[in-house]
């Protein structure tokens, strides 16, 4: 599997999981920033879209982000 692939593959679980919890782009956004991200909503909502890559940091930030917040639900 390649790093796109992979890529892929995680962003496609995030927004699995964000539909199984009815998490929002906007909750899951701000509790990505309040655990440390640092990119703007508008970015991470072109990540969800598959419209741009992000570094490695902020795509396990947003799974730990989603996992808590699914956790909680």
């Amino acid at each position: 599997m390649s790093h796109d692939d992979s890529d892929e593959a995680l962003r496609a679980l995030i927004t699995d999981v964000m539909k199984q919890g009815h998490i929002s782009t906007h909750g899951l956004w701000v509790y990505y920033f309040s655990i440390g991200g640092d990119l703007d909503e508008l970015e991470v909502d072109a990540y969800l879209h598959g419209l741009m890559p992000l570094p490695v940091l902020d795509e396990d930030l947003l799974a730990v982000a989603v996992a808590e917040m699914y956790a909680d639900t």
